[in-house]
């Protein structure tokens, strides 16, 4: 008997809340997971595209909204954990801004959103608006793979690219406020 792997691609955990024992992962198959590790149960699996999905981000504050995204260039938001329908997912838009593969995402808090993608850019999204991009960012000169948001000031996140270079970006203005060099090159 032949049994079928399907790569995980991204694991992400909820915030320290009353949903702190879940998590989320993403795959190469296009499932959307969500586990309870207390509850040691799958809570919900959703088939969210027919193509690859490489990142996925729980909302750290309530953990009521999930992310994910792919090659597909859209990022999926979806409602999780309320009341009337525990273990639920449920679709709440579509953001399709990118112009390439969907390569990392965060939320900043339960309003705001960042992403990257292999068109070398990174976009803010205002999730509680029309699901248009608030700004956008510009500076790396190949795909990004990686970002992260600082914890201690939500307004200051760091992205790496395949051009060997990190920067640290404050969403608050469009340009990067530094940029590191590898110095491998």
């Amino acid at each position: 008997v032949e049994t079928e792997y399907i790569p995980i691609n991204c694991v992400c955990w909820a915030g320290l809340n009353d949903n702190q024992d879940q998590f989320a992962y993403v795959d190469d198959a296009g499932s959307l997971v969500l586990w309870d590790l207390k509850k040691k149960t799958q809570l919900t699996q959703r088939n969210v595209s027919n193509s690859i999905l490489n990142t996925c981000a729980l909302e750290q504050v309530n953990t009521k909204l999930l992310a994910c995204g792919g090659l597909e260039a859209r990022i999926c938001l979806f409602s999780i954990n309320r009341k009337e329908e525990l273990g639920k997912i449920s679709k709440v838009k579509d953001l399709t801004e990118h112009t390439g593969m969907i390569t990392c995402c965060s939320f900043l808090d339960e309003s705001f959103f960042i992403s990257g993608s292999n068109d070398s850019t990174l976009l803010l999204w205002d999730i509680n608006k029309t699901g248009r991009s608030k700004r956008q960012f510009v500076g790396h000169e190949s795909e990004v793979v990686c970002l992260d948001a600082c914890e201690a000031d939500g307004n200051i996140i760091a992205s790496g690219s395949g051009d060997t270079t990190v920067r640290v970006w404050d969403i608050r203005i469009k340009e990067p406020v530094i940029r590191i060099f590898d110095e491998s090159k």
